[in-house]
């Protein structure tokens, strides 16, 4: 959001604005990319979140999911407004009789209503980060304390479990359960 549309809005300028997009066509596009990259590798993140959270929280995990699938849902709908102006800016044959200046006005129209509506589903993103937030904190998933000792082993207190954990340096695996190396 902030790279790609917010670096090339120029505010109360949609010429100008129109110009940055033309000249930047490829980072543009780019962000459009990321933002489907962001809605495809999400949506298994959220239902492996869901899985882990649903034995303890079942309503809580619902909810949830359900306030992640919405937000994701108005944000995928929502980038129709980021294709508006490669479409009115190329010169799609349906705007040929369009001035140029009407063009960049609809552009910025477009970029107007898609950040309006990109803060929408912020506010569906919001509930569900207060949601896993709670279901982290009651439901003991983070760790209770972390130390590291002189040898460069990392101890977790695993709350959850009721057992401590040592991660040989450089943290890259548990040690054995008899302590041996």
């Amino acid at each position: 959001e902030l790279y790609v549309r917010q670096a090339l809005r120029v505010p109360g300028d949609a010429l100008a604005t129109s110009r940055l997009i033309m000249e930047h066509e490829d980072r543009y596009r780019w962000g459009v990319i990321a933002d489907l990259a962001n809605f495809v590798l999400g949506i298994p993140i959220l239902v492996i979140l869901y899985r882990v959270f649903r034995e303890r929280y079942p309503q809580l995990a619902t909810t949830a999911l359900c306030f992640a699938l919405v937000q994701t849902a108005v944000n995928a709908i929502n980038m129709i407004f980021q294709l508006v102006p490669l479409n009115l800016l190329n010169g799609d044959q349906l705007v040929q009789g369009m001035a140029v200046g009407e063009r960049a006005v609809m552009s910025a129209l477009a970029l107007q209503l898609q950040a309006q509506g990109y803060g929408i589903g912020l506010l569906f993103f919001g509930a569900y980060c207060i949601i896993v937030g709670y279901i982290l904190f009651r439901g003991k998933y983070l760790p209770a304390g972390l130390a590291v000792d002189a040898a460069g082993n990392l101890w977790v207190a695993d709350s959850g479990n009721g057992r401590v954990l040592r991660f040989l340096a450089p943290f890259d695996r548990p040690a054995p359960e008899d302590g041996r190396y």
